[in-house]
């Protein structure tokens, strides 16, 4: 029988750490090695509800595990991945890869010489809904590609997300690079120009952006827009969704990620609230990644393909900052705005 793939998850600071930990518990052809997080009360307690060991040092679980999950805060997934991989581990990183670009160039540099594997957690790329979408447009269904507009809007997360040392930016860095990424791998090129708005409008007292606007041009002639604003309010059924629409020579496809789902109320509770029934991307994801990871094939969605995101939001801000489009070139340099 073949052995189980070890992964331990580094830190719960993420709001979808509770999703990976949960699923971690039963997820075929892994084993759940333990938990480490810089708050020990809160990694014990995630450790005794899952069953798993805590560990106060994250070297003590590098040794104990084949691959891990980062789910820290986004300013710490570059030391994190760097001393994963430093101890020879492969890893699955929680968007946004980095909070810029030259420190996520590094941590891909540094997986690849250490002969690890370095793997972005898309979870949209194993949507079912999205997974249906993408196999329609490489059918020809709708013809040339045209057009994708897209919407990542959620309720502002509590916590750290707002804090602009430890998020490295607002609903701009943590909603952008779901939908470039998916129009990169739709359209089959990431854009070359990007102009965008972002503005501090619904969350009073915050430092970072709630409102975000983003246009974008492919090399191709198609173009996008991205809405990732925390624009959901409290009483909202979910923390969010993501929805878009594919426009093409020949048709048009709309596609909603998180469709699948039941309303349900209750005497007990205020405000309704959704239930999905559908296919769990996350768990398909962490399967990918174990298998990757087993099998030595590359995993799905790499580091690169986080990069790539990353240079739109890259650009997103630098657009916002000159009030004018900027190209997006080699490395994710722009032209000087001179």
């Amino acid at each position: 029988m073949t052995r189980p793939v070890g992964i331990g998850l580094v830190s719960l600071a993420h709001v979808h750490a509770a999703s990976y930990a949960s699923i971690l518990s039963s997820l075929e052809g892994a084993e759940f090695r333990g938990i480490y997080d810089e708050i020990p009360s809160r990694g014990r307690s995630a450790a005794l509800k899952y069953g798993v060991p805590f560990y106060e040092s994250l070297d003590c679980m590098l040794e104990n595990c084949d691959a891990v999950i980062v789910a820290s805060v986004n300013r710490d997934h570059y030391r994190l991945v760097l001393t994963a991989a430093g101890a020879g581990r492969h890893v699955l990183c929680e968007k946004p890869l980095a909070t810029d670009l030259a420190s996520a160039e590094e941590m891909i540099a540094r997986c690849r010489s250490a002969g690890v594997q370095l793997m972005t957690a898309f979870p949209m790329r194993f949507s079912a809904p999205v997974l249906a979408a993408l196999s329609a447009v490489h059918n020809g269904e709708i013809g040339d590609i045209a057009a994708i507009t897209g919407l990542n809007n959620g309720q502002m997360p509590a916590g750290w997300f707002s804090s602009p040392d430890l998020a490295g930016g607002g609903a701009a860095m943590d909603h952008i690079v779901h939908l470039a990424d998916l129009m990169r791998w739709f359209i089959g090129s990431g854009p070359n120009e990007v102009y965008a708005e972002m503005e501090t409008l619904l969350h009073v007292g915050i430092e970072v952006e709630d409102v975000v606007t983003v246009l974008l041009r492919f090399p191709n002639g198609a173009v996008g827009s991205i809405d990732s604003s925390w624009s959901r309010p409290d009483a909202y059924p979910t923390w969010g969704g993501l929805r878009f629409r594919v426009i093409g020579t020949k048709g048009v496809i709309d596609v909603d990620a998180f469709a699948q789902t039941i309303s349900v109320y209750r005497n007990q509770q205020r405000l309704p609230v959704w239930k999905a029934w559908g296919s769990n991307a996350d768990r398909a994801m962490l399967m990918a990644f174990a298998e990757s990871v087993r099998s030595g094939n590359p995993v799905p969605v790499s580091g690169e393909d986080g990069l790539a995101a990353l240079r739109v939001v890259d650009a997103a801000y630098e657009s916002a900052r000159r009030g004018e489009p900027v190209a997006i070139l080699e490395r994710g340099m722009y032209p000087s705005a001179c």
